[in-house]
């Protein structure tokens, strides 16, 4: 059988295919030649799951101000979201003002708090202040926050405090040109 391997080698000789002899100017060469392609081999084992996409879980505690109610925070104490919103199980109540973050991994954190007057709120983690979390104003208005916290360890516990080297206690209360109002802590577990 004789085949054009290369555009420049001619006379080849492929009796032995894979491989062809094939004169180029009188030096023969050993030339690889690729043949036809085989059937489709059968299927491999399926393999393991990928991690879930999307939000892992979620929770809102919130605390309703209506007319005269207000709730004043001390230096060094945590702020109160006594009701719960809608919540998939993936952080849990573990009292009116501390929320249990029952798996290791990333979380958004977002807050609002109606604050007349002077004010800072932070977060913590196991009591330890989450430094990048800081909020604070001069004025009647929201405080308003949002963090990504990592937790190491399952069952974290996460506060928003006023900063205990805070010189102002953190008076919560309904806008004074409304007659109610709320606060809110958001956690979604990302990961």
């Amino acid at each position: 059988m004789i085949r054009n391997c290369f555009p420049f080698m001619t006379d080849c000789s492929c009796n032995n295919a894979p491989r062809c002899q094939c004169n180029c100017g009188g030096n023969e060469r050993l030339v690889l030649v690729q043949g036809p392609q085989g059937p489709a081999g059968p299927c491999g084992p399926i393999g393991p799951q990928g991690p879930a996409g999307g939000l892992l879980g979620f929770a809102d505690f919130y605390d309703l101000l209506v007319g005269n109610n207000t709730t004043n925070v001390d230096p060094g104490e945590d702020v109160p979201f006594p009701s719960d919103g809608i919540n998939s199980g993936a952080v849990v109540r573990a009292s009116d003002s501390s929320f249990t973050l029952t798996e290791i991994g990333a979380y958004y954190v977002g807050f609002q708090v109606s604050v007349q007057g002077t004010g800072q709120l932070v977060l913590t983690l196991n009591g330890t202040v989450v430094p990048s979390s800081i909020v604070g104003h001069n004025g009647t208005d929201q405080l308003i926050g949002m963090s990504i916290v990592e937790t190491t360890t399952a069952n974290t516990v996460l506060t928003l405090r006023n900063p205990a080297d805070s010189n102002v206690n953190v008076n919560i209360s309904a806008p004074t040109d409304q007659n109610s109002g709320s606060s809110h802590l958001v956690i979604l577990r990302l990961s």
